[in-house]
């Protein structure tokens, strides 16, 4: 009985991250559904790294209205984790920033990993005319959706043609992406 509710927690987590990841990628949602889910997403990793690793959020409310292609931030969260974090033993750090800048609503997830990647991998990452995933040396722990980052570059531009994603990585430093949405009027549908 020791620890049920954490354990009810954990399972109630779990539960509604399967829900989301289950059926078809290209359904819109909205920023709030991307943030609620990984947000669930922190809080099963929380529960396995325990104080290992600090989740910062600093969100505008005013952004979480607009529209995206459903699992956007999951796959970047994760990414920040297996390739980033994952193998620090203390003081690792995942930020996600939600703002606007001008009429743009830019969020940016950072981390503070020592692995970071080579251009020579950002610049894979970046042409989604190669249908081939970009997949790191290292392997994951198996707590993946399977979507990689170059999907979700991919499916965004198809999304919105005019949104813009950046990769920056220093070795030592960590690594941060940036997405820029700037067709944020776009009326649809949420899931």
């Amino acid at each position: 009985m020791k620890g049920a509710e954490r354990t009810s927690d954990i399972i109630a987590s779990i539960s509604a991250l399967l829900r989301y990841n289950i059926g078809n990628l290209d359904r819109q949602t909205t920023l709030k559904n991307e943030v609620e889910i990984v947000q669930e997403y922190f809080f099963i990793q929380k529960t396995r790294f325990q104080e290992r690793v600090e989740f910062i959020e600093n969100i505008d409310p005013s952004c979480l209205s607009i529209p995206l292609p459903c699992l956007t931030l999951q796959p970047i969260i994760e990414n920040a984790f297996i390739h980033g974090i994952e193998e620090m033993s203390i003081g690792a750090k995942i930020e996600l920033l939600i703002y606007k800048e001008n009429e743009i609503v830019c969020i940016k997830v950072k981390d503070n990993g020592g692995v970071g990647m080579d251009q020579q991998t950002i610049d894979r990452l970046m042409d989604t005319s190669d249908e081939k995933e970009v997949h790191a040396e290292k392997k994951g722990s198996g707590h993946s959706t399977g979507i990689g980052m170059k999907n979700v570059i991919k499916r965004l531009k198809l999304f919105d043609k005019a949104s813009e994603v950046n990769i920056f990585s220093e070795h030592g430093k960590g690594t941060t992406v940036t997405i820029r949405l700037k067709n944020i009027t776009r009326k649809g549908g949420h899931n």
